[in-house]
């Protein structure tokens, strides 16, 4: 018998539906021990989450779904983060199990009264995070102060669940949620697949279930294809014309079925979509050319191989106001997991609110990928510098020039997940660097004319050495004389031959 592990999700039947997805089981194949069962607090202040145990009962065999599903659960997780207001029910869903043979699934969810106005209750609750550059100042938060946050309790518009109970209006919600499923269901060549659902007047939960054959493969990778389509079946449900939100697409190219499955979602009318096609230019010349039609204030890309975290875009509008009311400000920058679920690199130091992305990569000693979300009237001034033939070229290069006149403001909360695909720039870029090495030789002979006071000396010898690996693939004739500084042309001169033999060496070998 498997040991119990835990899982805590805001309500107990968001823990088991969370423990299903992860097990890859049903509920009735899990035994389950409730440790809490949670606490929504008054006004979402001091809530619990509930706690469970969980474990398998029977092991049972996860099948390996197809790619194209796995493409689908990106573009499906994007559209879920628009729309978390608690208008209308909400709907989640457990992980049928994966067998090929008839199964049931339940699709069931609780709602999850979490406006946005919550988050400005908290702010003034949570003091500790000011402390900016003022961290002597704990004395700030006198006693006589306190006495204001009562006061800050206008929220009492923040409404509960809104229980439907005209029947007509409960038919609608019923119906919504049937025929978008179905063509869901279709458009992945499920076959058959019988579906019901019911609004339920106590919790104001909506139950979905649906059986058919082969209904393991709707769980998909780590449940995620399952929790795709919670998520857009809640959106579907909830549909709510208030949230400003618009899905621009850029198709580079494509050749299998993305055309088809975005004008699905559009006729869904889920939220605005806006698609264009352009033959193959590249991730870069795509967004580009997408930047032009981009209406929000503000603007974040996902590649296809992203997806946004639950919550993502509650925790991107708490921080909305700061980036929109300075003017010295060109965007956010939070952190991003892998498909372990774990960070990418390391946090923003904990004193550190406000940078730029040079500062940050080579003299605070970031690492990993991030996630940036820019001022829409700040991005469109700028554009990612292709050079000739090369389709791709690093975003920093772009983000250096930004930093010129603006800085970004750094947010310790993960938004995003990236999982690298076999085929993406991640697991090839040595590959990409020998298709596009004179980008990545402009970018650091740019970085070699910037002052690197500050930045140590195992990141100058970075420097100096990957200026030499792309100025010998790029074959540039005059590379030693084009170095700025005469501390940098030494470093370069005395790194050179050992530098070109060991490029050779490294990405030449293969051309022969």
């Amino acid at each position: 018998m498997e040991e119990f592990i835990q899982f805590s999700a805001k309500t107990k039947n968001e823990a088991i539906t969370k423990a299903c997805i992860e097990l890859g089981v049903s509920s009735d194949q899990l035994e389950i021990e409730v440790v809490s069962e949670g606490s929504s607090g008054f006004f979402g202040i001091g809530s619990k989450p509930a706690i469970i145990k969980a474990r398998k009962i029977n092991t049972v065999s996860e099948e390996d779904e197809i790619q194209e599903i796995v493409d689908t659960v990106k573009v499906d997780a994007i559209k879920e983060e628009q729309n978390r207001k608690p208008a209308k029910p909400f709907v989640k869903a457990e992980k049928p199990a994966p067998k090929s043979e008839p199964v049931k699934a339940a699709v069931k969810e609780a709602k999850e009264p979490k406006p946005f106005k919550e988050t400005k209750e908290k702010q003034p609750r949570q003091p500790k995070e000011k402390p900016f550059k003022e961290r002597p100042v704990k004395e700030k938060p006198a006693k006589e102060k306190m006495p204001k946050e009562p006061r800050e309790e206008k929220p009492k518009q923040s409404k509960p669940v809104e229980i439907i109970t005209d029947p007509a209006e409960i038919k609608e919600v019923e119906e919504r949620a049937i025929v978008f499923l179905r063509d869901v269901f279709a458009s992945m060549n499920l076959g058959e697949v019988e579906i019901t659902s019911k609004y339920n007047t106590n919790d104001g939960c909506l139950e979905v279930a649906f059986e058919g054959e082969d209904m393991g493969i709707l769980i998909g990778k780590r449940g995620q294809t399952l929790d795709s389509l919670q998520y857009l079946t809640s959106l579907v449900v909830n549909n709510n014309s208030n949230v400003e939100f618009e899905w621009l697409i850029m198709d580079d190219g494509s050749t299998d079925k993305t055309r088809i499955t975005i004008d699905n979602f559009i006729k869904q009318e889920i939220i605005k979509i806006d698609y264009h096609y352009q033959v193959n230019q590249g991730k870069m010349a795509a967004l580009n050319n997408l930047m032009p039609f981009v209406t929000g204030e503000i603007v974040m890309c996902l590649d296809s191989d992203e997806y946004l975290l639950p919550g993502a875009l509650d925790i991107i509008k708490k921080y909305e106001d700061k980036l929109m009311n300075d003017p010295k400000v060109y965007a956010l920058i939070f952190l991003k997991k892998n498909e372990q679920g774990k960070l990418s690199g390391n946090r923003f130091p904990k004193n550190l609110h406000r940078s730029d992305m040079f500062n940050l990569y080579f003299r605070e000693g970031i690492t990993g990928e991030k996630e940036l979300v820019f001022k829409t009237e700040i991005r469109k001034r700028f554009k990612h510098e292709l050079e000739a033939d090369e389709k791709f070229v690093t975003e920093a290069r772009m983000y250096h020039k930004m930093d010129i006149d603006y800085d970004v403001i750094c947010v310790n909360e993960p938004v995003a997940v990236c999982e690298y695909k076999d085929d993406g720039y991640t697991k090839n870029i040595l590959k990409v660097f020998k298709q596009a090495p004179l980008g990545y030789y402009e970018y650091f002979k740019e970085i070699l004319e910037m002052s690197l006071k500050g930045v140590s000396f195992k990141k100058k010898m970075y420097i100096y050495k990957h200026y030499i690996l792309f100025a010998t693939l790029a074959e540039r004739d005059h590379a030693i004389r084009n170095v700025e500084g005469l501390f940098n042309k030494i470093m370069v001169c005395l790194l050179w031959i050992p530098g070109v033999i060991k490029t050779r060496q490294k990405f030449m070998k293969d051309d022969k």
